[in-house]
């Protein structure tokens, strides 16, 4: 997938194409904290799960629905937007190993949150397979 001349990867490996960091309300601004990106995940995720389902829904069953629904096919390219820390690229890219996931967030604690996540599963893709981390707004891809 081609990116806009104008965006460069930096040194871990993260493509950034995020101009300049919005003003956010504070509860959304947290999320561009080091501690927050890494508390989320184990965390976190589980729980608001459990309060959106109303304790209906795990992780597991949410990741095999997320499956079903996209039915993600060999060498497909696969967007998830406002990644986090990258579980749903994660996902993808255990189902089928020769996906090109685009995992994209406005903050960059998540990114490299995600990237330490995904360490030993890229370790283990083919060359042109993989997550691609993009630190961008999702209503302005960089694509």
């Amino acid at each position: 997938m081609m990116f806009q001349a104008d965006v460069q990867s930096d040194a871990h490996g993260i493509v950034r194409a995020l101009p300049k960091r919005p003003k956010l309300p504070p509860a959304q601004a947290s999320n561009f904290l080091e501690l927050t990106a890494r508390l989320y995940e184990p965390l976190w995720r589980h729980k608001s799960l459990s309060l959106i389902s109303l304790g209906k829904v795990s992780v597991a069953e949410e990741l095999v629905m997320i499956l079903e629904h996209t039915a993600p096919q060999p060498l497909m390219n696969v967007l998830d937007a406002a990644c986090s820390a990258g579980l749903y690229a994660r996902t993808f890219l255990n189902y089928e190993p020769t996906l090109t996931v685009h995992a994209v967030d406005i903050s960059l604690p998540f990114l490299h949150d995600a990237k330490r996540r995904a360490k030993d599963l890229l370790a283990s893709q083919p060359e042109d397979a993989g997550i691609t981390l993009v630190e961008a707004d999702v209503q302005d891809l960089p694509h």
